[in-house]
């Protein structure tokens, strides 16, 4: 079957346009606009064009086509604003009869200027972009910056300007340009114009990676904020704080600034702004996984919403929730009410993308027969918004139009045609600027050239889509929470794509398995960073000799017909083995091991599938090892994988432990590797032994606590002691180079479902990462372990060990050593004691022979031979 042209889009970025930015008037209708993830993010200077421009300025009636333009702004339809601006112009050039008409054009000249240039940012123009802002700063003389309008329009032209220097990379100047911006609003005493370039320096600050002087911003702006008296510009400023603490991870501050935002809205009766308000919350319970409240509140969002498109949108955000939870008859019932409202649409970016997001979530629906609509109704529903992008002239909506089509033509199969739309959707993108596209259509061509058995000519097409991403991982990870949502689908399956093609043949070249492991390792540092909401690590490439010349590095991935092991030891060519395993089957070894761990199933049963896995894993590079006199396996895992303790896998005769010690690390690349300074080693403890929160009182942590008191210098904080506060202070203040937290806590693939218990207080990933901060300020010595040893990873979560290394890696530690379940009180005091007595008594053991001799020490016991009471604590990080 062949199909006609069509676009392409997610409609995940409902909400990226007002990441950062303030509405300015009562008409909120299109606040919730699908806008493109790019560089040049939404600002507050982008909202300031629905300012009622005749009260300020001019009040003849040429100052209409600045609003004419501005209600096309809004709409999507930016080719048409331009030209509107454009005859603006001409008309205020000509307009100069009198001194007084002078000043006023030059006013007006100025506005549209900045106008243009933020229209040309959308488009991807930069260099029109930078002309049109520059020429309307020089239009600003001394006399017209004296007057009230000159120094409104300044602030504007400076907010506009910020704008196009984070787009082109100069975060620095940005924040500059802000804050030039600020200074200008607050002499105009313009507390929300003050508040509007504020939160864009808390973006700026993000970008430059200054994540803990972002939060302090956003604080600051959030206790202004509360000091204004109700009103639509509070509600609508709230709710641009609250999209923004979304987008850096904080969801519960997102979610009760989002509610107040929600109940001020409400009670003014505004049932728009209500509507895009409810959008935002959706997807903050989107985010946590709450799938039934996201789906309530995007129906909510859709019952109430008085504007079509707006409505539509909800409906879009409901109907994708409910196909990647598998409710199909919902889906068909939802899809007819969508349907034929989508023929009433006016063409404008935000309805091209709306079309498209559907028809790519309808993609998603894999059994053909289960789809509301067929293949060829779907290319027809995608030509419509094709012909929108055409009549519009956007190249970028075009592009994606084009894309979306060649996706459906590669689940078609009819590949020779979806590959010339690959290509043609890559060139518009790359003549739009829209470095953020290339990307998608890159990995597009290097799937249908690989369908096509053309492996050689897919692999660059992977290689410049990840190279992409590397470039592009603060816009894409830090600023869209579309992002987050579509990291599985839409980021992922690259790396592992290309790790395939790389791994194809049964000997990889040493070229291919080295390409092979820094894209494993790449993927890591994605992944952790898709889970912090920050594109915060600094990455530095490592090879294992210069670490340690015992050690051997084992990287494995989870390809859909194989697992693929590549064998990194000192000074010797990298190996390469596989076993023909489906994902499928693997994940459900990997399953039963766990369960096979809990002392209520026979030894029988457990020793045959840790047997089994280490078959898979180990058992090929067995002969390697002993060669090479390895001591220490450091494991970069992947998948279901990573939440296994791979010292109690079993060769037959005896456990892994017993052998090797271990350690887990993200990747080499983001290692701290230094070893241990025995000089002044200190303990500060924090446990909690009481029943707190709903959670179960930890009878053996005071005895783990006096235990590791008569074994090593500590300072303990217990019970009512062990605040969040304190801890803190214990991380900032006492600086002691050993932090240990006996208390509940889990960890989790989602940094919200991830904490420490206190007495007062859950800590979460991002108080670790401020504490971190404090002590890197007070130049204190870093913290080299943290040790959590009453904590478990959540389950079902194949991926919670990401919880793991994000308090790792956030925590700023060297190591840190964790326990995968929760386990028996006094087993796991008899392993922390043994483990701190080694530390102190065997000076030049390595923190991972530590605790391997203290998990020995444990399986010895007869009382505690089994892997379940000592094999879930696992070393993260640096292991000497």
């Amino acid at each position: 079957m062949k199909f006609a042209l069509a676009t392409a889009r997610k409609f995940w970025q409902i909400i990226s346009k007002k990441k950062l930015t303030f509405l300015l008037m009562l008409a909120i209708a299109t606040y919730c606009s699908i806008t493109i993830l790019q560089p040049a993010i939404a600002t507050y200077s982008k909202n300031e064009i629905k300012l009622n421009i005749s009260s300020q300025l001019s009040q003849s009636a040429q100052p209409s086509l600045l609003e004419q333009g501005s209600r096309l702004y809004e709409q999507g339809n930016l080719t048409e604003a331009v030209a509107t601006w454009q005859k603006a112009l001409l008309t205020y050039r000509n307009r100069q009869s009198s001194e007084t008409d002078k000043l006023s054009a030059q006013l007006n000249e100025a506005l549209c200027l900045n106008y243009l240039s933020m229209a040309y940012q959308e488009l991807g123009e930069w260099q029109q972009a930078q002309t049109t802002i520059a020429q309307s700063s020089a239009l600003l003389d001394q006399q017209l910056l004296n007057s009230k309008e000159g120094k409104s329009i300044a602030a504007r032209i400076s907010n506009t300007q910020g704008s196009l220097q984070l787009a082109m990379g100069n975060p620095q100047t940005a924040l500059e340009s802000w804050k030039t911006a600020e200074e200008r609003y607050t002499q105009l005493g313009d507390d929300i114009g003050i508040l509007g370039s504020q939160t864009n320096q808390a973006q700026a600050l993000q970008a430059l990676g200054l994540f803990r002087l972002a939060s302090e911003q956003l604080e600051a702006i959030e206790l202004r904020l509360q000091k204004q008296p109700d009103s639509m510009l509070k509600s609508v400023s709230l709710h641009s704080l609250g999209t923004t603490l979304q987008t850096l991870g904080d969801l519960t501050k997102s979610q009760k600034i989002l509610e107040q935002s929600l109940s001020i809205a409400q009670k003014l009766n505004n049932p728009a702004e209500s509507s895009a308000t409810l959008i935002s919350i959706g997807n903050n319970f989107r985010f946590i996984k709450d799938v039934d409240v996201a789906l309530q509140k995007y129906e909510q969002a859709a019952a109430i919403s008085p504007v079509n498109i707006l409505r539509l949108e909800a409906q879009a955000l409901n109907l994708s929730l409910l196909i990647e939870s598998d409710r199909l008859p919902q889906v068909q019932a939802l899809w007819q009410q969508i349907e034929p409202e989508l023929t009433k649409l006016q063409p404008s970016r935000r309805s091209i993308y709306l079309i498209v997001n559907l028809s790519e979530s309808l993609m998603k629906i894999k059994a053909l027969n289960a789809r509301p609509i067929s293949t060829s109704e779907m290319a027809n529903l995608l030509t419509m918004a094709l012909k929108q992008a055409q009549t519009i002239q956007d190249r970028r909506a075009e592009s994606f139009a084009i894309g979306a089509l060649g996706g459906l033509y590669e689940q078609n199969q009819q590949l020779d045609e979806a590959y010339q739309l690959a290509q043609r959707a890559l060139a518009l993108a790359q003549s739009a600027n829209a470095d953020d596209l290339l990307y998608r259509w890159q990995w597009l061509s290097g799937r249908i050239l690989n369908q096509q058995g053309k492996t050689d000519l897919a692999i660059p097409f992977y290689n410049q889509a990840i190279k992409n991403i590397q470039n592009l991982r603060r816009e894409l990870i830090a600023t869209s929470p579309e992002v987050q949502f579509a990291f599985r689908d839409r980021i992922e399956p690259i790396y592992r794509e290309l790790v395939s093609l790389l791994l194809k043949s049964d000997q990889p070249s040493q070229e291919n398995l080295i390409q092979a492991r820094l894209t494993l390792e790449s993927l890591q540092v994605v992944e952790l960073e898709n889970f912090f909401r920050a594109a915060c690590l600094n990455i530095q490439p490592q090879q294992i000799d210069a670490i340690d010349s015992n050690s051997a590095v084992i990287y494995s991935a989870i390809l859909r017909d194989r697992l693929a092991i590549i064998l990194s030891l000192p000074k010797e060519p990298l190996q390469y083995y596989s076993a023909n395993i489906s994902q499928t089957e693997l994940e459900e070894n990997a399953d039963k091991f766990l369960q096979a761990l809990h002392p209520a199933f026979s030894e029988r049963i457990r020793l045959k599938v840790s047997q089994k896995l280490y078959d898979l894993i180990l058992r090929p590079i067995e002969k390697s090892l002993t060669e090479k006199q390895i001591k220490n396996l450091v494991f970069v895992l992947d998948g279901s994988l990573r939440n296994l303790p791979m010292a109690a896998l079993h060769d037959g005769k005896q456990y892994v432990v017993e052998k090797y010690s271990v350690a887990l690390t993200p990747g080499l690349q983001i290692l701290g590797a230094k070893a241990l300074d025995r000089s002044q080693l200190r303990v500060w403890l924090g446990a909690l032994s009481e029943s707190r929160q709903g959670f179960a009182a930890l009878d053996g942590v005071k005895f783990e606590a006096s235990q590791i008191a008569k074994t090593i210098p500590t300072d303990l904080e217990l019970n009512n002691d062990f605040t969040k506060l304190n801890l803190r202070k214990g991380l900032t203040e006492k600086a002691t180079p050993i932090v240990h937290l006996a208390t509940h806590g889990q960890f989790s693939s989602d940094p919200e479902s991830t904490f420490i218990l206190a007495w007062d207080d859950r800590i979460t990933v991002p108080d670790f990462y401020k504490f971190l901060r404090d002590r890197t300020d007070n130049r204190s010595q870093p913290l080299e372990l943290l040790v959590l040893s009453a904590c478990k990873t959540a389950e079902g979560d194949v991926k919670a060990i990401l919880g793991l290394a994000g308090i790792a890696l956030r925590s700023g530690a060297r190591s840190t050593i964790g326990s995968l379940w929760a386990v028996n009180d006094e087993s796991t005091s008899k392993l922390m004691s043994n483990f701190y007595d080694i530390l102190i008594k065997e000076p030049t053991i390595s923190k991972a022979e530590a605790l391997q001799k203290s998990q020995i020490s444990i399986l010895k016991d007869s009382q505690y031979k089994h892997p379940y009471y000592w094999a879930a604590f696992v070393l993260v990080g640096s292991w000497l």
